[in-house]
């Protein structure tokens, strides 16, 4: 299992099945529909925690497609869909109850993180459309609705501390391996540029730690 997910992505593969040399003289790689250029062995580094979506082989030759999105905002997105869910029933209650939602409506549960649920309920109350929107009674329908298009249109800035700290994990790796990205210092909270490599999914990884601070500088843990 890779240690930056604990799952089965490209680097665990990388490492188990195949060797970075092998795939840049031996395969296509592919983001989604779209192919990543490879020239060098480092060029593979950014897609190490995507996930593997199909593969197929012919001629000593491989195509590799991996899917859109790293596998840290795929499972984040599967646990933060758990809270949106009751906050969203939560909210139509009180409303059908002529009462205010807040905090307390939603925080009996001491495994959740305080700021995000106090986010969660800013969102919320920011947008009243949310609760307008229908979910499905079953809640593996529900958590679709919410993780493919609720999480995206409305709190795609919202974050959870285990999966902000596996990324600032790889992206202080990235770093290491001559990256430009926003490394930030687990003890210091310091932000700094690194390297001059440039690529926009650890920018958009390194602008994901920027949400999480600002969530929880405004929320508190």
């Amino acid at each position: 299992m890779s240690k930056w997910t604990g799952k089965s992505d490209f680097c665990d593969w990388c490492e188990m099945h195949n060797n970075p040399k092998e795939i840049v003289e031996k395969a296509d790689v592919y983001l989604s529909n779209a192919k990543v250029e490879i020239k060098t062995e480092d060029d593979l580094i950014p897609y190490y925690t995507n996930l593997i979506g199909s593969m197929g082989c012919s001629d000593n030759h491989q195509n590799i497609n991996l899917t859109t999105d790293s596998f840290i905002d795929i499972e984040e997105k599967e646990f933060l869909a758990w809270d949106i869910d009751a906050a969203i029933r939560a909210a139509r209650k009180a409303k059908k109850a002529k009462a205010k939602f807040n905090y307390d409506s939603i925080s009996d549960n001491d495994i959740r993180e305080k700021s995000v649920l106090k986010c969660i309920v800013d969102i919320i109350n920011a947008n009243p459309d949310i609760i307008k929107i229908h979910l499905p009674k079953d809640y593996a329908d529900s958590r679709h609705v919410i993780t493919q298009w609720i999480i995206p249109t409305y709190f795609s800035n919202v974050h959870l501390a285990r999966f902000d700290k596996m990324r600032r994990d790889f992206l202080d790796f990235c770093a290491q391996k001559g990256y430009k990205c926003l490394a930030i210092d687990l003890k210091t909270k310091e932000k700094v540029e690194r390297s001059q490599q440039h690529h926009p999914l650890l920018w958009k990884m390194s602008m994901e730690c920027f949400d999480y601070d600002r969530m929880v500088n405004k929320y508190g843990i």
